[in-house]
C-alpha cells in the first residue's frame, strides 16, 4: 500500500501525539514519585502524615494527588481544584495526622500557600501553626518546611 502525502501527515501527527502523550505520562509519574518521596521524608523526620482527598461532587471521580495539583489555578483566592473528567471546580482536602491528632483542612496550592504566608505578620513556626494551620500544613506538604517556603518568598 502506497502512502499518499495526506496519509503521511496524518501518520506523523499520530506519532507526535503518541510521543506527547508518553511524555506527559512520564512527567505525571515523576511528579507522583517526587510527592511520594517528599511525604515519606516528612513522615520519617517530622512524624506527620499527609493525605489528599478530592472526590468530584459532580461526576464522583476520585482524583489522585497529581490530578489535584494539576487542577489548581494560580489564583491565590481560589482554593479549588478542577476535575480532569468533567472540569467541575471543587475544594480538595488535606488530612494531616501525627501520633496525637488528625486534622482536616482545605488543601492549598503552592501559590496560595505562599500568598497566605506572605500576609502573616509573624515568622515563627509555632505561631504560624496556631495562627494559620492551613497555610502551615500546606507549606509543609509542598515545601517540606517553612524555611524553604519563606526562601521562595525571598525571606531568610
Amino acid at each position: 500500500m502506497r502512502m499518499t502525502l495526506g496519509n503521511y501527515h496524518v501518520h506523523n501527527q499520530e506519532q507526535l501525539l503518541t510521543q506527547k502523550q508518553k511524555q506527559q505520562q512520564r512527567q505525571k509519574q515523576k511528579l507522583a514519585q517526587r510527592i511520594s518521596l517528599r511525604l515519606d521524608i516528612i513522615q520519617e523526620f517530622r512524624g506527620e502524615q499527609f493525605r489528599v482527598e478530592a472526590i468530584c461532587p459532580k461526576c464522583h471521580c476520585n482524583l489522585t494527588i497529581v490530578q489535584v495539583i494539576k487542577g489548581f489555578n494560580r489564583d491565590p483566592h481560589d482554593t479549588t481544584t478542577g476535575c480532569p473528567k468533567c472540569e467541575e471546580r471543587f475544594q480538595s482536602h488535606l488530612y494531616q495526622s501525627n501520633s496525637y491528632s488528625r486534622t482536616t483542612i482545605e488543601f492549598l496550592c503552592p501559590a496560595q500557600t505562599l500568598d497566605q504566608l506572605r500576609r502573616l505578620p509573624i515568622f515563627f513556626p509555632d505561631e504560624i501553626k496556631v495562627k494559620n494551620f492551613t497555610a502551615y500544613s500546606s507549606a509543609i506538604f509542598h515545601f517540606g518546611n517553612l524555611t524553604v517556603a519563606f526562601k521562595e518568598l525571598g525571606i531568610n
